[in-house]
């Protein structure tokens, strides 16, 4: 953990002397295991399922029965203190396991919800298209993987730490009133795609610790302190 401190001086009228350090460090929130994946069928879109929260694996796209599956990532907001705006920096990293190839005929979106006092993924946090109006999530970034390109998308790490993302951050924490409450970050299909191919992403359940979901931060803490050394009607 880094931390770097900063200290300005503030004398108000010879009496009183106020310190003010802001100290940055860094932290992650990881991912939880109450992450799922939701999957509605095509022929049926009315209809969503959860997968269990004990999967390794959560799968991304159409499978051959017409199943449209996305990932859904957990994460616990963190104290940072009562502060407005403190992240300065936020990192998604979700880890892509394995993809089928090229052409999948989609890209994928990401999404953030808003917070929600427990962790549960909910099956209205599906949805699969070009654009979600509903009010309980935001788009945080428009194709954040393409994954109809060729050749194919190569698994490993993928991040996403874009200024999307840190306002999104600072935004749902809302001045330390939502600390300890929970978000959800959704992998969209931004179409259905094809019935031949397939991504997984790994879990908060993988058995590879540095697999699994997090989100990376710096953030800032503003300390005041002040010490009273002399009223005013006692100076000479």
């Amino acid at each position: 953990m880094k931390e770097s401190v900063k200290y300005c001086i503030l004398i108000i009228a010879g009496v009183f002397v106020q310190t003010v350090s802001a100290v940055s460090f860094d932290g992650v929130m990881q991912g939880l295991t109450s992450d799922r994946a939701a999957y509605s069928n095509e022929n049926d879109s009315a209809s969503v399922v959860l997968r269990s929260t004990t999967e390794t694996t959560m799968q991304l796209g159409q499978d051959g029965s017409h199943n449209l599956f996305e990932p859904l990532f957990v994460f616990q907001l963190p104290n940072v203190g009562m502060e407005d705006s403190p992240f300065i920096s936020v990192a998604l990293s979700a880890e892509l396991l394995y993809n089928c190839g090229a052409w999948f005929g989609f890209a994928a979106d990401l999404y953030g919800s808003e917070p929600r006092n427990t962790a549960d993924v909910l099956a209205s946090d599906y949805y699969m298209g070009a654009n979600d109006t509903s009010p309980t999530f935001t788009k945080l970034k428009d194709t954040w993987i393409n994954f109809n390109v060729d050749p194919g998308v190569p698994a490993g790490t993928k991040t996403f730490a874009q200024e999307e993302i840190l306002n999104y951050i600072n935004d749902v924490y809302e001045g330390g009133t939502n600390a300890g409450k929970y978000i959800v970050i959704r992998i969209s299909m931004n179409g259905p795609g094809y019935g031949w191919c397939q991504a997984s992403f790994a879990s908060a359940n993988s058995e590879t610790e540095s697999f699994r979901p997090k989100i990376s931060y710096t953030a800032a803490r503003n300390l005041v302190s002040g010490k009273v050394i002399a009223d005013h009607n006692d100076v000479n």
